[in-house]
């Protein structure tokens, strides 16, 4: 038969060596399936045999299209989608191709959430609830053989229910989101029971999210959270949102959009009494007078994360503690001072959230949270939880499309002995607070290096060294200091402090249903990038993944030395 053809065909493709080979085979399935479309799930489980041929050949055309918008959102992603670019031709591709699958059949969970994750990417939030909310009212599993080794249930395991239970999970989890961004928290409470979450931040929490950041103090105030303004000098803000902009060579050249997934996390470590030799070292000097608690610094340890404001989901609560020990020893190491330098950003890039929680301790009482400023710093101490919310995007995404420029080399920019040039290309892409770009430092009374599992020899590791520039590793130019203007900067004026929200009720429980369901449904499975510990199943969560991931044995451990 043709569908039986072109299913061949299909495999062919999913099996080819190379994108190009890929693509080619499953346009060929598109062009002999076109024209036909599945009106209802009832028709793929007829009461006997496989489905109708036209509905064989919908279902294939509907799972070539989203494969084609696949290898699209791939090139999109090559092209810098979405941090240096919103709309592109791959990304206008794979809508296309999208909608076209959802046309042929509307009940592809997998070409739905793909669609979602784009509109949520660009902004539109809207349209992307709207498709997770679709995508949640499909079923995840079903038909009616029971037999494992039946052909017909291999079939139908293959091409429905498979790709169906990997979307529906992730779909609901962030319609839940989604709905507590917007205070829609009883139209989430459902979504997170079925997933077994007991515990939810409070809607309090949400709610100091969404709204405007309060203005600076006069004078300090005595509490866990402290926020200074405008404490980053001039030259050095613009020499490291520059150095860190998107499409910088640092992003590409360390791998970090891979580094986690490949559990390759890297940081970098300074002596605070050395002098400094980099522009983020002369950075953390000039803080250091903010960040003293009293207790002697004795080295820093530092990061950046970059974030495109108002869509991305957030960043999870964690504790911060040298893991390295952790994994060689089961000691558990916290910074004596974490802090926050944000660098570009505004209150619609989503605040950071700090609870009064610690490793061993009862769940938080109350919560802090700090809405971006640029130039802004930001202290507390080293064993709260802590991360970062995420915020809807204060205004619409442009019609246009719109290309955020990669930096150019600093050999052709700087200009040694004076101010950074602030050039358009760079500016637009923090205009309006489209990007969250941060820099963390966690202050450390000892160094433990020697006491790490990650000790060794690659330049990109826990608390490594910066590497020295090369013609494969461009990015430490972008830091050499001017010691112009290093000689000649003030000290860090830790008189003025901006507020921060308190928040009195951190968590509340998920709230049980008016009606209990006679028939216990199987709970989904948390999909694990974006398990954010926003919700929780107790309040131990974030405690036992730190200790399965990086207790002596853990997954993420690896041998001492290299």
């Amino acid at each position: 038969s043709l569908a039986g053809e072109l299913e061949a065909r299909f495999y062919e493709a999913e099996d080819a060596g190379c994108a190009v080979d890929s693509v080619a085979l499953f346009r060929e399935v598109v062009a002999g399936s076109v024209g036909r479309c599945i009106r209802s799930d009832k028709e793929l489980w007829p009461q006997t045999g496989l489905p109708s041929e036209p509905t064989r050949l919908a279902l294939l055309h509907s799972a070539a299209q989203n494969r084609l918008g696949e290898l699209s959102v791939d090139d999109a992603l090559e092209a810098g989608f979405p941090t240096t670019t919103i709309d592109c031709a791959p990304v206008r591709a794979a809508v296309g191709h999208f909608e076209a699958a959802l046309v042929a059949w509307p009940g592809n969970a997998s070409a739905a959430y793909s669609l979602g994750q784009i509109f949520r990417d660009r902004g539109e939030g809207d349209r992307a609830l709207a498709l997770f909310a679709q995508i949640e009212t499909l079923a995840a599993s079903g038909g009616p053989s029971n037999d494992e080794q039946d052909s017909l249930h291999r079939w139908r395991e293959c091409w429905i229910f498979e790709p169906r239970r990997s979307a529906v999970a992730v779909a609901i989890l962030h319609l839940a989101l989604l709905y507590s961004q917007r205070a829609q928290h009883a139209a989430a409470a459902p979504l997170l029971r079925r997933f077994g979450f007991k515990l939810r931040l409070s809607p309090h929490v949400w709610a100091a999210a969404a709204a405007a950041p309060p203005p600076a103090l006069a004078a300090t105030c005595a509490r866990p959270v402290r926020m200074f303004p405008s404490c980053v000098p001039e030259y050095l803000g613009k020499q490291l949102t520059r150095a860190f902009a998107p499409g910088a060579a640092y992003w590409r050249e360390t791998g970090y959009h891979n580094a986690s997934a490949e559990k390759n996390y890297f940081t970098f470590f300074f002596d605070v009494e050395s002098q400094p030799t980099n522009a983020v070292e002369a950075l953390i000097s000039h803080l250091r007078p903010l960040a003293e608690t009293g207790k002697k610094l004795v080295c820093a340890e530092w990061w950046v994360h970059t974030r495109l404001a108002g869509v991305h989901p957030g960043h999870e609560l964690h504790y911060d503690c040298e893991e390295g020990v952790m994994e060689a020893s089961g000691e558990v190491l916290h910074p004596l001072v974490s802090s926050v330098v944000y660098l570009a950003g505004d209150e619609s890039a989503g605040p950071t959230i700090v609870l009064d929680q610690r490793l061993d301790s009862k769940p938080a009482r109350r919560c802090w949270l700090a809405h971006p400023r640029s130039r802004a710093f930001m202290t507390f101490p080293g064993e709260l939880l802590h991360g970062v919310l995420p915020a809807a995007r204060a205004t619409p995404p442009p019609s246009q499309p719109q290309r955020l420029q990669a930096a150019e080399p600093a050999e052709r920019t700087l200009k040694r002995g004076a101010d950074l040039p602030a050039e358009a290309a760079f500016e637009k892409s923090f205009e309006k607070g489209q990007h969250r770009l941060t820099l963390m430092i966690a202050w450390y009374g000892v160094d433990a290096r020697e006491k790490s599992s990650k000790r060794g020899r690659h330049s990109l590791r826990p608390q490594g060294a910066v590497p020295r520039a090369s013609r494969r590793v461009t990015w430490p130019r972008e830091l050499e200091l001017d010691q112009v203007a290093l000689r000649t900067q003030a000290p860090a004026d830790p008189g003025r402090e901006m507020d921060v929200v308190e928040v009195g009720s951190a968590w509340e429980p998920v709230p049980e249903p008016a009606v209990v369901p006679r028939v216990q449904v199987k709970l989904l499975q948390v999909p694990a990038h974006l398990d954010l510990f926003f919700f929780q199943k107790s309040h131990a969560d974030v405690r036992e993944r730190l200790w399965r991931e990086h207790g002596l044995g853990g997954t993420w451990a690896r041998p001492g030395a290299d």
